[in-house]
């Protein structure tokens, strides 16, 4: 395996390749079998987006914090081509990378390539003798909307009660009084 890194014959575009090598039938080395892995299905596979709502996605970064696949967000720059192409704006440096790289697994809420506050949960992935950062993640807000919501709702309802509380004891009290025959 070789991680990706500008490939001369396509351009200087960023490629990987896994090679494995071809025994003939008596064991004999007779080469090597080099493939290409093809970025569109490393993408394909990373742009699933079910259960990851509006804003959610997940990536891969390399130990250079370069992206491995594309992201949705800021393309021009934090894809594959666009982070090799000009890697001081294409560093993926967060948080939850460098942790990812450094062998953990984790949730955590920091800040995303992209400055806004996320949810990212992270953990590393082997790919040959290489170590990537896989990383998804959502913004803050949608990632906790129905604990907004719950807390919304249980505030409403604890309100509704001490009013529905206090309204019967004021009427418990009015009728105690009247019964006692005081006003």
């Amino acid at each position: 395996f070789t991680d990706f890194e500008p490939y001369a014959p396509d351009g200087g575009r960023p490629a990987a390749f896994m090679g494995a090598p071809v025994f003939s039938h008596t064991g004999a080395l007779e080469g090597v079998a080099a493939l290409r892995i093809p970025l569109a299905a490393i993408n394909q596979l990373m742009t699933l987006s079910s259960g990851m709502g509006d804003t959610g996605e997940s990536y891969l970064v390399g130990p250079d914090r370069l992206m491995r696949s594309d992201s949705r967000r800021r393309p021009e720059i934090h894809s594959v081509a666009g982070s090799f192409a000009d890697p001081g704006r294409g560093r993926v440096d967060t948080d939850a990378v460098r942790a990812a790289l450094a062998g953990q697994s984790g949730v955590a809420v920091g800040a995303s390539f992209d400055g806004g506050e996320r949810l990212a949960a992270y953990t590393p992935v082997s790919v040959g003798a290489a170590s990537w950062a896989l990383v998804a993640e959502m913004t803050t807000e949608e990632a906790f909307a129905a604990v907004s919501d719950l807390r919304l709702a249980t505030l409403l309802l604890g309100c509704v009660t001490a009013l529905l509380v206090a309204l019967g004891g004021l009427l418990f009290g009015f009728d105690t009084a009247v019964i006692s025959g005081t006003t």
